[in-house]
């Protein structure tokens, strides 16, 4: 299921489900952090069952809530999802056992956090190529739009039916959204 999300949000709501269901964990969830860590951050997936005390936090609040889970004879794990020295978030876990988490299953989650971190950063990658080629698309419909504006100013027309094709080549750059209208 992993292999199939379409986007970095698909992706971590699919991480969180697997963690749960895979994983037998209480509940899952990951937050987006900002670059400062005193800035609200925001859980953006999701899954299991029990309070999640933390919507908008502060890494503060995070160190309080693990004491929290901790008097409730709970364990809450959080990792850090950290790529190429940048940490895109946080994922936390629950497990209703105190005892959980030993050195090895956290090693495993540990080299869990990073790969998705990885894929968070190839997703992220994948929109900035995608955005770059949306805007290589619309400067060479505006070039090709200027160009022929620029070919209709040494045709021999009246200027009246100059700016009418200026306005029909206007009409046909797609990314302006200009619509028609009257006659």
């Amino acid at each position: 299921a992993l292999l199939q999300a379409t986007d970095a949000q698909n992706l971590m709501t699919k991480f969180c489900e697997s963690a749960v269901e895979s994983g037998s964990y209480q509940k899952a969830w990951i937050i987006q952090t900002k670059i400062d860590p005193n800035v609200n951050m925001h859980i953006v997936a999701q899954q299991g069952t029990g309070e999640t005390t933390l919507s908008t936090t502060t890494a503060q609040e995070i160190l309080n809530a693990r004491k929290r889970y901790h008097d409730q004879s709970a364990q809450l794990l959080v990792l850090p999802l950290i790529w190429n020295q940048h940490c895109d978030g946080l994922f936390c876990l629950v497990d209703p056992d105190p005892n959980a988490f030993d050195a090895d299953e956290q090693l495993l989650l540990e080299e869990l956090a990073a790969k998705l971190a990885l894929a968070l950063h190839n997703f992220r990658l994948l929109e900035i190529e995608q955005r770059a080629e949306e805007i290589l698309k619309q400067e060479k419909e505006s070039q090709f739009a200027l160009q022929r504006v620029l070919a209709l100013t040494i045709e021999p027309l009246p200027l009246e039916s100059k700016l009418d094709k200026v306005l029909e080549i206007l009409f046909d750059v797609s990314w302006l959204k200009i619509e028609k209208k009257g006659s």
